[in-house]
């Protein structure tokens, strides 16, 4: 499994990652829903 850490979420979005769908299914909803505004 590869691992990538950031200092916050923004700066994760920044770099083109997202929230795990499978562990973080409330904040990847979440995402999901900015994405198509």
């Amino acid at each position: 499994m590869n691992r990538v850490f950031f200092k916050d979420v923004t700066e994760a979005e920044a770099n083109g990652y997202r929230p795990c769908r499978n562990c973080m299914y409330k904040e990847y909803q979440e995402w999901k829903n900015r994405q198509k505004l």
